[in-house]
């Protein structure tokens, strides 16, 4: 009996920053780590898989078509795990994709990512896929793949006689039970991360976020859930060993939430003293200077801080649930143990004046990161703050323009960048690091955001 074949793939968008009318975002050359954890889960059942990561290895849509000839089943995502929450708010390049390969693949094609998983019947539509997965892909994909009939798959969205039909949602899954990614399919030379360098890797401790901040898109992750330190540790462990990951990040939406996961990864990592730099994302308030000293002696090299606004108003309207001292103070406690800093602000919430993001920009210069971005806030489907304004007809909007134009954001947000990069102590101050190389691949990243 003939090996069935599956194939996944991540398309490709434009690289490094992506501008168009009304919107510009940042697309990295990171790993696809969900395709690796749906491939793994159908290596072990005995499938032969092909991950085609189109966006790492710059590959149009008709030479991946060309690549996955053959294939019986074919999943393409819109978003890979680190876009879950931020989805590209563009997907043309995902549509033209599917739509490429359908026309040329004598094969079933599944639609996967947060766009399909908020927008399921819409993007059945316009892609003309065989079904589209909503939430987390992994299980849903194997159902598929051994050929459950799909009206039993959980998840899932497609049509039968000309009537779309919406499956029951599929419960979390347990993330102890998935085996290692598979990480051998991989085009791992290709992985990089400006701020820490390549042969980069994504980690997941955790799915989902315990804090509930209106603009924060969590409907694909499914509920809040952890890994166990031990199998955390075994991913790390075989990366860094058989793969050979020199750099990482950690990609929990909150990664010091879980204190003791955090604590046990910097033991295992203090022990065997790998030639491993990494970076997480955390909130001011869950760290303290003990935690701190050991995540930069386990080679934390980096920590990205969600800081959004500095108006104290909008930040309760926000549900951020922090306020401006206990920042001031997670950032002192930061600096004093030496770890380099990635702050986050946000623009162009509901009814935040320009005094509004005035205290943004101050508190971005008071804080004084090693690195500061801003960026428009996005009304994702799915999210409170889109449920809070009149959204129009856009499928998936890009920008909020109650109180501004796209013009007034976008002029607020390139202004912030040079009040705060532009400042001579602060240029003098990344010249004293050294590291030219890096330093000129991240000058090119902040000026492609501002011209």
């Amino acid at each position: 009996m003939e090996q069935v074949k599956i194939a996944l793939i991540n398309p490709s968008y434009e690289y490094p920053v992506v501008k168009k009318e009304r919107f510009i975002y940042y697309n990295k050359l990171w790993p696809p780590i969900d395709l690796a954890n749906c491939a793994a889960l159908l290596e072990k059942e005995g499938f032969e898989v092909k991950i085609v990561d189109a966006n790492a290895e710059r590959i149009a849509p008709e030479k991946v078509a060309e690549a996955v000839k053959g294939f019986s089943k074919i999943f393409i995502t819109s978003s890979p795990l680190d876009r879950w929450q931020c989805p590209h708010p563009n997907i043309t390049p995902f549509v033209e994709a599917v739509k490429e390969i359908k026309s040329k693949a004598n094969a079933d094609i599944f639609a996967m990512g947060t766009h399909g998983t908020v927008r399921p019947n819409e993007i059945l539509e316009m892609t003309e896929a065989t079904a589209v997965i909503r939430g987390e892909p992994e299980l849903t994909a194997l159902e598929i793949c051994k050929n459950m009939e799909l009206e039993k798959v959980k998840g899932l969205t497609f049509k039968k006689n000309g009537k779309i039909i919406t499956n029951p949602e599929r419960e979390s899954v347990d993330l102890n039970s998935l085996p290692i990614p598979a990480y051998h399919l991989l085009p791992l030379e290709k992985y990089f991360y400006e701020f820490l360098g390549g042969r980069f890797m994504l980690f997941e401790g955790s799915r989902s976020c315990p804090f509930s901040c209106i603009f924060c898109l969590k409907k694909t992750y499914g509920n809040y859930r952890k890994k166990s330190s031990e199998k955390l540790i075994k991913e790390v462990e075989t990366a860094v060993e058989k793969f050979k990951i020199k750099n990482a990040y950690f990609i929990d939406l909150e990664f010091t939430v879980n204190r003791k996961l955090v604590e046990d990864l910097c033991d295992f990592l203090i022990e065997k003293k790998y030639d491993f730099k990494w970076c997480c994302q955390a909130r001011f308030d869950t760290v303290d200077k003990e935690l701190l000293e050991k995540m930069k002696k386990a080679g934390c090299k980096l920590i990205h801080y969600g800081v959004e606004t500095g108006s104290e108003r909008i930040m309760k309207m926000i549900n951020k649930k922090i306020t401006l001292e206990q920042i001031e103070r997670g950032m002192k406690v930061t600096k004093e143990v030496g770890i380099p800093t990635a702050c986050f602000f946000m623009f162009g919430f509901p009814s935040e004046t320009r005094e509004d993001m005035e205290k943004t920009v101050q508190l971005a210069l008071k804080l004084n990161p090693t690195f500061a971005s801003f960026h428009l806030t996005i009304p994702y489907p799915g999210t409170d703050f889109y449920e809070m304004i009149e959204p129009g007809d856009e499928l998936f909007p890009s920008i909020y323009t109650g109180e501004y134009s796209g013009e007034e954001l976008k002029n607020m947000i390139n202004s912030a960048f040079r009040r705060f990069y532009f400042r001579p102590s602060y240029v003098i101050s990344r010249l004293k690091e050294g590291n030219y190389g890096m330093l000129l691949k991240q000058f090119k990243l902040f000026i492609s955001h501002i011209m």
